[in-house]
């Protein structure tokens, strides 16, 4: 078979390869992901318009309803900072009254909805934020010819 012959081949089959996962694929991640709501927070400093003076708070960003809200900042001793070397950074949510920290369960003073908190410094960076993502391949069959797509879900903030 010659070169040409093999590329009209294989651009036949690509054309019929999907463009989408199936929804069997789909479910299967959304189970995998545990889609639930986050809060995702980074320290501010934001200025006191009375006094000039900078205070520092948490910028929270909430993944449901992708509001933005400021918190005021805290530190808080969790289990990796427990020995006294350093301090977690965590925030006081004001809908709740409870101070919180990364992998807290919490909500959302803007929406209500039930969420968990995570530090910036906690999702993976690719020129973007990614909460949570995961792969998934498919085999297909296309007119004798097996191909394998891998599909890359990230949900981002």
């Amino acid at each position: 078979m010659s070169k040409e012959a093999t590329m009209e081949k294989l651009r036949e089959i690509t054309d019929r390869l999907p463009l989408r996962p199936s929804k069997a694929a789909v479910d299967y991640v959304c189970e995998q992901l545990d889609l639930k709501d986050e809060i995702v927070y980074r320290v501010a400093y934001i200025e006191d318009p009375l006094t000039g003076l900078k205070k520092k708070m948490c910028k929270c960003t909430c993944t449901g309803c992708m509001r933005t809200f400021y918190e005021d900042y805290a530190e808080v001793l969790d289990g990796c900072h427990a020995g006294g070397y350093g301090r977690a950074i965590g925030f006081i949510n004001h809908a709740t009254g409870r101070t919180v920290s990364s992998y807290s369960e919490t909500e959302c003073p803007e929406c209500g909805a039930p969420a968990e908190a995570i530090h910036i410094s906690k999702i993976s960076r690719k020129g973007r934020y990614e909460v949570k993502h995961s792969w998934v391949g498919e085999i297909f069959n296309v007119g004798g010819a097996f191909a394998m797509l891998s599909w890359y879900y990230a949900k981002e903030c």
